[in-house]
């Protein structure tokens, strides 16, 4: 069809423009005749129309390599017909916790024992950073069990993380357990507080990062050694956290001989903090909220008021 001088041709919205019209009329903006139309509003040339190729131009690279496809990409590429892209899989990771002192939630509490959260927060975690979890297991204060179950996850996970028995305690397994699994120790604390008595190790070829009991510690853990070693298996480097220097108001009272982790709430270039008696690394509770953690590097006495301090972002 052709549309001349004077004339008009009911489409629908998405239609090909017919040949000789140069622009569109909303119907709202007419008396909806159909042998002979009466138009309310002046249309320009060219007016209402989506022009071939004006999302996207010919030449133009739509998506770079290692883009996490959320919704909008999701849309973008079905707008272009791709019925399948490659993509990098989830990370697979599987995450142990140890203990006997440790309750499933849910349970009566016995005297001696402690309910068991890393083990759920750690896979909370891990799913908003997008990991698929193969094992989620808590493990009895046994070295041959904890090896075994080192062993069998290799073959499923990308990376194994286990919580808890890092210390030197007769509780503390893990040092046992990765002897007897023949796995090769990379490291065994860092000069951070809280979290210093992590492990590093290979099984197998599998990464295995076993964090402190201590909720706060693993918690730090996760976010400083485990989330850049996810952007880097992942191809991800969104994973990675972000950092910025805040004002620190009220300041913090104590020296840090060691590189310091203080949770935090940062907002407006300033970055305040629970108060110091709840920053215990045990204590999880103050977490809530905080979107930072406060790096303090090694050597500093007490942060005055005021003070400006770097920021790791979550």
């Amino acid at each position: 069809a052709e549309v001349g001088p004077g004339q008009a041709m009911r489409i629908m919205t998405g239609a090909p423009i017919p040949r000789g019209a140069d622009c569109c009329v909303y119907q709202e903006q007419t008396d909806y005749g159909e042998e002979r139309v009466q138009v309310y509003k002046p249309c320009g040339p060219w007016k209402n129309y989506c022009f071939k190729g004006e999302d996207i131009e010919a030449g133009t690279l739509v998506l770079k390599e290692g883009t996490a496809l959320t919704y909008v990409e999701t849309g973008i590429l079905a707008g272009l017909g791709r019925e399948k892209v490659k993509v990098y899989r989830r990370t697979r990771v599987a995450v142990f916790a140890s203990g006997d002192e440790l309750a499933e939630p849910g349970t009566e509490l016995a005297p001696g024992k402690i309910y068991d959260n890393n083990l759920y927060f750690l896979a909370a975690r891990l799913r908003e950073l997008g990991v698929e979890i193969t094992a989620l297991e808590r493990v009895p204060d046994q070295p041959e069990v904890m090896a075994k179950r080192l062993v069998s996850a290799c073959g499923q996970a990308d990376l194994i993380i286990t919580t808890g028995g890092v210390s030197v305690g007769k509780k503390d397994i893990m040092h046992e357990a990765l002897a007897l699994c023949k796995a090769q120790r990379l490291f065994w604390k860092i000069r951070m507080k809280p979290g210093m008595p992590t492990i590093g190790s290979v099984l197998e070829g599998t990464p295995v990062v076993s964090l402190s009991g201590n909720p706060f510690g693993a918690l730090a853990d996760c976010e400083l050694l485990v989330r850049p070693m996810l952007a880097k298996a992942g191809h991800n480097p969104a994973l990675n956290p972000g950092s910025c220097t805040a004002v620190m108001p009220q300041g913090f009272p104590k020296a840090s001989p060691s590189r310091r982790f203080l949770r935090g709430v940062c907002e407006n270039g300033q970055v305040r903090i629970p108060e110091v008696k709840k920053h215990a690394s045990g204590i999880l509770s103050s977490m809530s909220g905080c979107n930072c953690l406060v790096d303090i590097p090694a050597g500093t006495e007490a942060v005055e008021p005021g003070g400006e301090v770097r920021v790791i972002l979550l």
